[in-house]
């Protein structure tokens, strides 16, 4: 990766959108899903996000579905491990 990578990729709350790349981006990002699959093993990876995306549902209780949220947070944290 250039040009962001040595940018802080962390999310925004209550939005839930990511630092590095500015508001217009939700968290996570492409960046940070590279930075998490790099230094967690799948397991720790997938409970990571699930503990963020229970804080999302929290803090988007109207603004996406539980399904959306799951898409964002978790789904990717599977394909990684392959």
């Amino acid at each position: 990766m250039t040009g962001l990578d040595d940018v802080l990729h962390v999310p925004v709350r209550p939005v839930w959108s990511c630092s590095g790349c500015g508001p217009q981006v939700d968290w996570p990002c492409e960046y940070a899903r590279a930075e998490l699959t790099a230094n967690l093993d799948p397991i720790s990876r997938s409970m990571y996000a699930a503990e963020r995306m229970v804080e999302a549902i929290a803090d988007l209780p109207d603004e996406a579905t539980p399904g959306d949220l799951f898409t964002r947070f978790l789904a990717w944290t599977r394909r990684a491990a392959r």
